[in-house]
């Protein structure tokens, strides 16, 4: 059984076999894993941009997609449209990049899609990789999104703040 990349997940979603048509960085949220049924899963937000009189917009997840990595077309989606938000949470203790601020949002969700590919290969430069994408997933998520990524996907995300701990003398993470 094959297991795919966020990249070739994210590019079946925009295929001719995917049910389901969403834009790149509009429709659907920044990917990351999520765990739902027991199996670790591609896991993305589809928005819901009500409408709204004035200059503020506010937008939400209305569904969650659970992909399965190695078979994409096994999915499932849930409504969360009606469900309260999750508690407040800042998943990564970083300032906004200004870098990455100044990047445009589709590059920047790129970058972040191929960082997260690299996270889940592993290799040496693991730290590094984990520390690039959370200060770009600073700059990339809103600040009231956080909640929905740290509730959909804490297993991840938890484990990527552990590779930000800084390491002791003795290699182990304090």
């Amino acid at each position: 059984m094959q297991l795919y990349s966020i990249q070739e997940v994210i590019a079946w979603t925009q295929s001719a076999q995917s049910p389901f048509s969403l834009r790149l960085g509009q429709d659907l949220s920044l990917p990351f894993v999520g765990q739902h049924a027991d199996k670790q899963m591609v896991t993305a937000f589809s928005y819901v941009i009500p409408f709204q009189a004035g200059d503020a917009l506010t937008v939400y997840p209305g569904s969650v997609f659970y992909i399965d990595p190695c078979a994409p077309e096994q999915f499932q989606t849930v409504d969360i449209s009606t469900q309260p938000p999750p508690e407040q949470a800042a998943i990564f203790p970083f300032a906004r990049d200004p870098f990455a601020q100044e990047t445009d949002s589709a590059q920047l969700y790129a970058e972040l899609v191929e960082l997260t590919d690299a996270l889940l290969r592993g290799g040496p430069e693991l730290r590094e990789t984990a520390q690039t994408y959370a200060r770009r997933f600073c700059a990339y998520v809103a600040p009231e999104l956080e909640p929905y990524y740290w509730h959909y996907g804490r297993e991840y995300f938890t484990w990527l703040r552990e590779l930000l701990r800084p390491e002791t003398p003795t290699g182990a993470a304090e």
